[in-house]
């Protein structure tokens, strides 16, 4: 797990979780992305369609799902298969995505 900080406040956290089959990394993130529209309704974002990538967002949190070994970019290292999930204040996290956004 690790603690996400923006503008010296706690805005989140991620957690990780490994998978030596990328086929069971992908059925995990849809599972999980299943169970988390049952509860928060159907994401808000999703960054491209064949990435395994998905962003909600209520009033209170924005939870945002990755598959790494299948969205990562092709000038990147090859990753292990892993799941994140983050889970973000959703004030904080929309002030960081425009922080994020105004650099690049």
């Amino acid at each position: 797990m690790t603690v996400n900080i923006h503008e010296g406040q706690v805005s989140g956290f991620s957690w990780f979780a490994s998978y030596s089959d990328p086929a069971r990394l992908v059925e995990a993130h849809d599972e999980l992305g299943e169970l988390i529209t049952t509860l928060l309704g159907v994401p808000g974002v999703q960054e491209r369609e064949r990435d395994h990538s998905s962003y909600w967002v209520t009033p209170k949190f924005a939870v945002e799902t990755y598959a790494h070994e299948i969205s990562q970019r092709e000038d990147a290292p090859a990753l292990e298969p892993t799941l994140q999930v983050n889970v973000a204040d959703s004030t904080l996290a929309a002030s960081k995505e425009a922080v994020a956004r105004g650099s690049a």
